[in-house]
């Protein structure tokens, strides 16, 4: 049975947004849905980008070159990407600016050396929410990398983590545009059970996926919660699959707007998963760590 959802027993867990910032299509992406969601949740932002340290090292090496798109190559140097680093950190400082200037939300910028995604979880507290974009699909190794990140974040740094994919703004009425080419496999029935509907509500539902647990009981009343903050519809997607192609298709055609899920999800059979959904669901992931209750909420 659902808990009964009080004014009185709200608490506010999230107390700040951490984003990773850089320049690529998905972390603008990223960047947007941070602000929407600080805004939303009037909590502070904070910008992170991180010269990765590996790249610096490999730059000092003589055989290392830089092929462009046109073919055309260059030896790199380590002070040639360093420069570079800078050049995209400013870049990237400016696009958060950008995308923040009209809003009320306080927030920060900083910039560090290490691992990107290291550097990302490093020092972030648990009432902490990191929000970075799914990498593309031409990235393997980016994305086993992410979602080992995600995996470790979840489960021993006890962190939400926000994967923002593929995010498009159709509504109900465009939800049958066929998502990309995402391989389709034979998997379990999925079925959808409304739980909150308002006309005067944004059209985008949020919806919970439901593997069973007792976890996705606590993810469906924090999504209460978040719903009536962002206006939004919920809805529980209860899934008796492990096909991630199949609930990625599943939250694109039915419109979703934000898809909650609880960590160690049995609807996730690999760890790639993660990303792949974010990547092809039309909207970005919320994976929330095990470890909330019912009443530690955003």
């Amino acid at each position: 049975m659902t808990p009964t959802v009080t004014k009185a027993e709200t608490k506010k867990r999230t107390s700040r947004i951490i984003v990773k910032v850089e320049q690529s299509a998905q972390a603008r992406t990223a960047i947007k849905e941070a602000v929407h969601l600080a805004t939303s949740l009037k909590v502070p932002l904070m910008g992170r980008y991180v010269e990765d340290t590996a790249l610096l090292d490999s730059a000092a090496l003589s055989f290392t070159w830089e092929v462009s798109h046109t073919g055309q190559k260059r030896k790199i140097t380590p002070d040639m990407l360093a420069m570079d680093f800078a050049n995209e950190a400013e870049q990237a400082q400016l696009i958060l600016h950008e995308m923040i200037q009209s809003t009320e939300v306080d927030w920060d910028f900083e910039k560090r050396q290490g691992d990107p995604l290291e550097e990302l979880v490093h020092d972030a507290e648990r009432e902490d929410l990191l929000v970075l974009g799914a990498p593309d699909v031409s990235y393997g190794a980016e994305e086993i990398s992410v979602a080992h990140m995600l995996r470790d974040a979840t489960t021993q740094n006890h962190l939400d983590v926000m994967l923002v994919g593929g995010v498009h703004p159709h509504t109900k009425q465009s939800s049958h545009v066929p998502a990309p080419q995402m391989p389709r496999f034979q998997g379990g029935v999925l079925s959808i059970l409304e739980q909150l509907e308002d006309q005067h509500l944004e059209a985008r539902p949020l919806f919970v996926v439901d593997d069973g647990s007792s976890q996705a009981e606590i993810c469906f009343h924090i999504a209460q919660h978040l719903a009536l903050v962002l206006k939004m519809t919920v809805r529980r997607l209860v899934v008796t699959t492990q096909d991630a192609a199949e609930i990625a298709s599943v939250l694109r055609q039915r419109g979703a707007g934000l898809a909650l899920f609880p960590a160690g999800c049995k609807g996730l059979k690999h760890d790639t998963d993660a990303t792949r959904i974010a990547r092809y669901a039309g909207c970005a992931v919320l994976f929330l760590t095990a470890d909330h209750s019912a009443d530690a909420l955003f």
